[in-house]
Parts: C-alpha cells; structure tokens; sequence
C-alpha cells in the first residue's frame, strides 16, 4: 500500500486485508505516494520525518499481531 500514513482507516482496511486474505505472501507498505496527472506526468508525495521516527514502528507492531504465519510484513 503507497502513501500509508497510519491513519485509524487504513490500519483498518490492511487488518481487514491480513485477516481476510487466503493466500498472501508479503505486505509492503509505504509512506511515499505516487499518483499519475496523465501526458506522462506523475506527482510525488514525501512524508515527513516523524513518519519514520514515530509511526513506522507502531504500525509494524500493530500489523505484525494481525499478519497470518508465513505472511512477510514489510513497511518502509
């Protein structure tokens, strides 16, 4: 999932993803977005530094409790 950003709803609908799926080998997830503006032209969207400092291992923890065995749990 790009442009992750640990919002309530997105934790949601990836723990709604790792729970439901049945046959999933890796989750990556990242807080970098890319979106297409069409004529060839993409928008790139950087997270802040407190993305990497405070989020990105709360976010692992609480995913990782939620991840079926054997389902590799990426997040960037």
């Amino acid at each position: 999932m790009n442009g992750f950003d640990g919002n309530w709803f997105k934790m949601e609908l990836i723990t709604h993803i790792l729970k439901s799926a049945t046959s999933l080998d890796q989750v990556v997830i990242s807080p970098l977005a890319s979106f297409y503006l069409g004529g060839g032209e993409w928008s790139h969207i950087t997270p802040d530094e407190s993305w990497h400092e405070s989020r990105r291992d709360v976010v692992r923890k609480s995913l990782q409790e939620n991840a079926p065995a054997g389902v590799h749990l990426v997040v960037l």
